[in-house]
């Protein structure tokens, strides 16, 4: 999808809520005002967000990248049409720019994380960041961080103001996407670092999914 068809969907979707909005309220035509101006600010903002991240790596595109660099982009405007969140976005962005930084820009590549990490939650996206800082602060020595791994992010995640049993679903709901695995313990489920993990880890700022917005 374009990015002209993406805006045009975006203010169709504006115009039908503003009808059936001005149908239902009193003066709820103003909606339809209301709603343009916002889907314009948005992507105004995307675009911001994708400047600032993908300026701050000293990368300079040439000719060969110019057809995964468009793919990418459509794929990152389907994102904005779709309503990520700005944090998801930033991210989306810094992925493009960990990918050109790793000599590895690819429409492809760059499809897979949009798919895992556009909707992702706030509180999933928060899981995923203390594992990448976990494991980005670990020694190289796999047995040991998969044995520490989900006690150290426990800890993390319940100094947050999380509990066990919210880590239980995130965990569950986090493995779907191939960065976690799932391992059998006397205690239940715990879960151990994929080799997704690894690779997410070197595209993006793990500071950015442990924010607090």
């Amino acid at each position: 999808m374009t990015d002209e068809a993406s805006g045009q969907l975006i203010s169709y979707g504006a115009a039908f809520a503003g009808d059936l909005i001005s149908l239902l309220v009193p003066g709820g035509g103003l909606f339809s005002k209301l709603a343009d101006g916002y889907v314009a600010k948005r992507r105004q903002e995307a675009i911001e967000v994708c400047l600032e991240e993908l300026s701050r790596g000293k990368e300079e595109y040439v000719e060969a990248d110019m057809e995964p660099f468009v793919v990418i982009l459509l794929r990152y405007s389907k994102a904005v049409a779709d309503g990520a969140s700005m944090k998801n976005l930033r991210i989306l962005a810094q992925i493009i720019a960990g990918l050109k930084k790793n000599k590895a820009l690819s429409g492809d590549l760059f499809q897979r994380w949009a798919g895992i990490l556009e909707h992702m939650t706030r509180d999933e996206l928060m899981l995923i960041g203390q594992g990448i800082i976990i494991e980005q602060t670990s020694g190289s020595n796999v047995q040991d961080l998969n044995k520490d791994f989900w006690n150290l992010i426990t800890e993390k995640m319940i100094t947050g103001g999380y509990s066990k049993e919210e880590l239980s679903a995130l965990g569950a709901s986090v493995s779907r996407y191939g960065l976690l695995v799932p391992v059998s313990a006397w205690d239940g489920i715990l879960y151990v670092p994929s080799p997704w993990l690894a690779d997410l880890a070197r595209l993006v700022d793990p500071t950015t999914m442990t924010n607090v917005d």
